[in-house]
């Protein structure tokens, strides 16, 4: 599953290494992964995240090391198991916090496949299979 930058996660990158004497953007001190139903798009909307209290949280990730230009995840992400249905998942975000529903996406993309996720199921992302890029 392959990333574009969130509107914000662009002006960040602008101000750190283009506006001298501005305040730098406070680097996150994790990252997460937010499951979505429709695309959160690069404004960053996170109206589509997967409700909270359906057996649904964000969940830890971490990013290795990039190599010409792209990251990708170290390890695999597990969310569930679901207690109610969740719909049908469209879309994965790296996020700032852990808190469902906090509008603080940094990159946003497409799942490979959408997955259906009822009620028992669980849905796992591989190791290596969420990346960012910078072109």
């Amino acid at each position: 599953m392959a990333t574009e930058k969130t509107t914000q996660a662009a002006n960040d990158a602008l101000t750190f290494w283009l506006v001298p004497g501005n305040t730098a953007p406070v680097r996150p001190s994790a990252l997460f992964v937010a499951l979505f139903t429709a695309d959160p798009t690069a404004a960053g909307s996170v109206g589509a995240e997967v409700a909270s209290g359906l057996g649904y949280a964000r969940q830890p990730v971490t990013m290795g090391t990039p190599v010409n230009g792209q990251t990708a995840s170290t390890n695999p992400l597990t969310f569930g198991p679901a207690s109610g249905n969740w719909g049908t998942i469209t879309h994965a975000a790296l996020c700032r916090s852990a808190n469902a529903g906090t509008a603080d996406l940094l990159y946003v993309g497409a799942l490979d496949a959408p997955v259906v996720v009822d009620s028992a199921d669980s849905l796992t992302i591989a190791a290596a299979a969420l990346m960012a890029t910078e072109s």
